[in-house]
């Protein structure tokens, strides 16, 4: 139709023909580039279906990965509460308050596996507790040893010295000065008397008695006839008493030996004890002493009683010594005993700190719980990351 009169107008119908032909081009060209476009769009999604098929799988893997890295995490905390209950039920030494409120916390804690495990933390506690227990029971049985220690070396000491041929003294007067005998001339009246053979046993033990108690047992004999207990004399050798006296149931027994004794005579010694009164005070002056332990001395008066003479005469003294060796002895070896004792105990202990070391040391490890946390949290976050369109942020249907 659009050429329609070309035969009356050849140059007009080129023109058409021309125009027609171009038209045609250019829409083939359009439908070139369309197809090019359509070609290009199919693979674009085809790559994307492959994009997204990728995607899938990898989501596919990561849930896979996250659920067997959360079950590992789970069997580990599993296997680890089930450690700790062996663990806490076999203690002898490191004891906690409440194992089941330690294994119920260490549970909620192993269900995150971060931050500090509270199991680990009681059992410190309790460890530094039990170490503060056996400290205080160690220092205690140390101070008892060196209490029998102290008491053994100074028992042995005195065994030594009685062996030797040393003597019990009687107790020294409070007002006597221990110094002010050093180099006074006489002797204390014990020291330089003894019984006459016919006084028997009771009542040589019921005299001496009497005399300790009066006070008269340890006063001084001085040269010059008196019995001086401090500085007050007792009685004067020079003023016997009318009736019987003690000179009739002890005798002088001077040391010749002993440098201060010997300054005095028997008669000095046998003066003083005719001073001293035998009986209940009837006849015999203001000083008297009984067999069975009665004594006066002065205004004073009273009564005491001993098993046996100790200090009157040699043989009284060597008994005396023998028996103090013996029971001495018998303290001492109490003594070593008890060193024997705190000794056990002490080694004792020491096996129990090192008990308690060795289960402190031996706390469940946490470790793997803590690595298979981890390994659970890291895949978590790389799962959150997965499911959108590459270079787009276009989540993926």
């Amino acid at each position: 139709m659009a050429l329609e009169g070309w035969e009356h107008d050849p140059l007009r119908a080129r023109r058409q023909t021309q125009a027609l032909a171009e038209r045609q081009a250019q829409e083939v060209g359009q439908l070139k580039k369309l197809l090019t476009e359509a070609d290009r769009r199919r693979t674009a999604l085809r790559e994307v279906r492959s994009e997204e098929e990728r995607l899938v799988a990898e989501g596919q893997q990561a849930a896979e990965l996250l659920a067997a890295a959360e079950h590992e995490a789970d069997e580990r905390a599993a296997e680890l509460a089930d450690a700790y209950l062996t663990y806490l039920s076999g203690l002898t030494e490191l004891l906690v308050a409440d194992p089941d409120d330690v294994v119920e916390g260490l549970r909620a804690w192993a269900a995150i596996g971060d931050g500090t495990n509270p199991a680990v933390a009681a059992i410190n506690d309790a460890a530094m507790s039990a170490q503060a227990q056996l400290g205080r029971l160690s220092a205690g049985l140390a101070a008892r040893q060196a209490e029998h220690s102290t008491r053994a070396g100074e028992l042995e000491a005195e065994i030594e010295r009685l062996r030797a041929g040393g003597h019990d003294a009687p107790p020294r007067p409070r007002t006597t000065e221990s110094c002010v005998r050093d180099d006074r001339p006489g002797a204390p009246l014990w020291k330089v008397t003894d019984f006459v053979p016919h006084v028997p046993p009771e009542h040589r033990a019921g005299l001496e008695a009497a005399l300790d108690a009066a006070g008269i047992l340890d006063a001084w004999v001085t040269p010059d006839g008196k019995l001086v207990a401090g500085d007050v004399t007792v009685v004067s050798g020079l003023a016997p008493v009318p009736g019987p006296s003690c000179a009739s149931v002890l005798t002088p027994a001077v040391d010749d030996r002993d440098p201060q004794a010997r300054l005095l005579s028997r008669e000095t010694v046998r003066g003083v004890l005719a001073a001293i009164g035998l009986g209940d005070g009837t006849g015999t002056g203001t000083t008297w002493v009984m067999p069975d332990g009665r004594w006066a001395n002065g205004v004073l008066g009273g009564a005491w009683h001993k098993d046996s003479a100790e200090h009157i005469g040699e043989g009284a003294r060597e008994s005396a010594r023998r028996a103090a060796i013996e029971r001495l002895s018998g303290e001492l070896s109490q003594q070593r005993n008890a060193i024997a004792d705190v000794d056990e105990a002490l080694a004792g202990l020491r096996v129990r700190e090192e008990r308690l070391a060795a289960e402190h040391r031996t706390v469940p490890p946490d470790t793997d719980v803590r690595d298979a946390r981890t390994i659970a949290a890291a895949r978590s976050c790389g799962r959150s990351g997965q499911g959108r369109w590459p270079g787009t942020g276009i989540q993926q249907a």
